[in-house]
This record gives C-alpha cells, structure tokens and sequence, in this order.
C-alpha cells in the first residue's frame, strides 16, 4: 500500500491481527484466503499506526465477514472447474432472529498447477506445482438487549502447496499451511447511541511445515486485547460532527521452529484520538499514541 512492505500493513480479520509471526517480517500471505465468507474489505491507506500500532504504518486491511440477513435463514452453494484440474467450491448460509444474526462459510479449492520453472529449456521438467485449500469460518453476534451485543469469531483454514526444489531440475516439495483463529467480543452503546464502547480478545495459530528433504517445522501465535471506547456529537450539539475515540490494546506474539530458533514479542499501547468537520467535506483530527 503506497510503496510500504508487507510488513507495515497490518491485515485483519473481524479486527483481530492476521499477520503471521513465523513469517519473514511478519507479513500475512494473502494469497491463501478464499473469499466466500467476506462481507467487505476496508482498507486505510497510510500511517495508521496512532490507533492500530507500529504494524500499521504503510496501512491497514481489514476484511469484515458476512452476518446476518433479512431473513432467519439464506443459503448458498456455488461451484465451478476449470483447465489443468482445477476446481473451487462454496457453501455459505446466513440468517438473523430477533437476538440472534450469525454467518457460516465453508469453501475449497484445487488445481493441478503447472511448473513455476517452466520448461523452456532442456534442464527444466514441467511437473506441475499443485495447491489444495479448505477453509471454514463462522461468526455469530447474541443482542443481549438493544444496547449490548456479545460476538464470537472463528476461522480455521489449511493450505496445502507445491514447490519447485531451489538446487535440482527435478522434483518439488510441499508447503503444509494452517490457521487458526478465535475471537470473543463486546459492544456497548450509551448516550443513547453516541458513544460506543468495545472489548474484544483473540488468539490466532499459524503452522507452517516444508515438507522437503529437511523438513521444517514453524509455528506462530499471536494474542490480542483491545479495549476502545468512542463518541460523537449530534448536530443539536452544534459541534461540527466532532468526535473522540480513546483506546488501550496488549499484542503477545511467539515464533518458535524445529530448527530452536525462538522469538518472542509483547507490544502494549494507548491511544486517543479527537477531531470535527469545520466544513464538509473537509475533517480535522489530531491524534497521540504511546506504546
């Protein structure tokens, strides 16, 4: 995002940190997401390190999942193929009760692949690079009464890939990926809708095995507190559209291998952040982090 590395954007899911700490620079491999259960993806481009963290400073990516619908429950099942074995599959069901809204997707994909060498020349044989990915992912938000809301997150995915071997002309080695990711969150709104304030907690698990001659083994977890409470005026205010947003968030994150390399981060901050529309369309905020 505007010329920074992977590792100054932070990526997300549902607010919780995807980006894998066994990874070089801590950077998250989009590559590998399905995108069955995405509702939308918002992406703040620029420094948003103030509220988001020294992750943030090329930008942030946000993917939000779907849930809820008009309905108790909607469904839907897609599938489709294509050239070289490739084929790719959905099923998705949504729904909303009186307390109730919640989201499921399940989706895979496969395909044969074709050699990332080429076969060009005649040192190079064209043995195809195959991927196989599963992914399920679910949400589901419990309205304890018009003010208060509990959600709970989940995601697991596992990612199978073929790899061209760096030091002969013959042969691949595979990468086995998996994810794991729980979420348990709270909102709260007060000042009868002006205010609203949050408290969510997650852990995610990333596992990484090379399957090749030497197999490694990497494994990267990350733990996240995040506490955020906000407000904004009403036009009987005559405040412009002035709004505060004041937060605390902890970060743990592990990185081990099979190789004893061991790394081991934890990162607190607190943030505030305050601004109005002096005319529209333009926007005054002014922000401070310590971390």
């Amino acid at each position: 995002i505007r010329g920074a590395e992977s590792d100054h954007v932070l990526v997300m899911l549902d607010g919780v940190p995807l980006n894998d700490p066994s990874s070089p620079g801590n950077a998250f491999d989009l590559g590998r997401d399905l995108i069955g259960s995405v509702g939308r993806i918002e992406v703040y481009r620029g420094p948003g390190a103030t509220l988001y963290g020294s992750n943030a400073i090329g930008g942030v990516i946000n993917i939000i999942p779907k849930v809820g619908a008009d309905k108790p429950f909607t469904g839907k099942l897609t599938a489709g193929g294509g050239s070289r074995g490739t084929a790719a599959s959905s099923l998705e069901a949504r729904g909303s009760t009186d307390r109730i809204d919640y989201g499921v997707s399940f989706s895979g994909f496969t395909t044969d692949g074709f050699s990332a060498r080429g076969d060009t020349s005649s040192s190079f044989i064209d043995d195809a690079d195959a991927n196989r990915t599963m992914s399920g992912s679910g949400k589901l938000v419990l309205h304890a009464s018009d003010d208060l809301r509990f959600s709970v997150t989940g995601l697991q995915r596992r990612s199978e890939s073929d790899i061209d071997n760096s030091f002969t002309t013959r042969g691949d080695h595979q990468i086995d990926f998996r994810m794991r990711l729980a979420k348990i969150g709270s909102e709260y709104d007060w000042l009868d809708g002006r205010g609203l304030a949050s408290l969510s907690l997650s852990v995610t698990e990333h596992d990484r095995k090379d399957l090749g001659a030497n197999q490694t083994d990497y494994r990267g977890m990350g733990r996240n507190v995040s506490v955020t409470n906000a407000i904004r005026s009403r036009e009987e205010d005559g405040l412009l559209n002035a709004f505060a947003l004041v937060g605390y968030d902890w970060d743990g994150d592990e990185m081990e291998s099979s190789t004893a390399v061991t790394r081991e981060r934890k990162t607190e901050g607190g943030f505030i952040e305050a601004g109005f529309d002096p005319i529209d369309p333009v926007t005054l905020t002014g922000s401070l982090r310590r971390e």
